[in-house]
């Protein structure tokens, strides 16, 4: 929203919330006042949205890709495997709800918000609990302490990468190889637990 704001409009435009509305009422209620109307629906509808006047923008994209791809950039991963080894960095998997909760709190939130900005989506720490059962979280640790986190779970027989921090969104994290130590450590779990994408 933020980013279609700062693209559509000279200056801040101002925001009318219309809350829940049936789609065949959604025209009347916000066309003829409005320049612009956002919806939020779900995918099997956006059908129902089509036309010259709707520009349909997915919420997430997914993707799957086989694991081996991750080996075929040689002078990044070298590179990034360097950054790794010179910065002995480790890391460890738990399921402990007290870290998974400290994950949000002390690198999910503040680096999604600090990379992002306005046009950030930190997600509401009641759906992060939700999905926390199915979930471990890989932290990454530099000296003992933990610099960043994923949380990992598995759709569908394919392992998902979803949802990664770096502590306090502070970028020296990034430089020692954390982001890199993060995508490694996932790819080598997925491997040992025999998945190949």
């Amino acid at each position: 929203r933020a980013y279609l704001s700062a693209t559509l409009f000279a200056e801040p435009p101002r925001e009318t919330f219309l809350g829940r509305r049936w789609l065949w009422r959604i025209e009347a209620a916000a066309i003829p006042r409005y320049d612009a109307a956002l919806v939020e629906i779900h995918a099997r509808l956006r059908s129902l949205l089509l036309g010259p006047k709707w520009l349909a923008i997915p919420r997430w994209i997914q993707g799957e890709a086989p694991l081996d791809g991750a080996r075929r950039l040689p002078k990044t991963l070298k590179s990034d495997l360097s950054r790794i080894r010179r910065n002995n960095l480790t890391c460890t998997v738990t399921r402990d709800l007290e870290r998974m909760e400290a994950f949000y709190r002390d690198m999910y939130a503040p680096y999604i918000a600090g990379a992002h900005g306005a046009s950030a989506f930190v997600m509401p720490d009641t759906a992060f609990r939700n999905h926390l059962p199915v979930c471990e979280l890989l932290l990454v640790e530099k000296s003992g302490h933990a610099i960043a986190g994923i949380l990992l779970d598995v759709v569908g027989g394919v392992p998902r990468l979803w949802s990664l921090g770096i502590r306090d969104g502070d970028p020296a994290h990034l430089d020692d190889g954390a982001m890199a130590a993060l995508y490694h450590f996932a790819f080598e779990r997925f491997r040992a637990q025999g998945h190949d994408r």
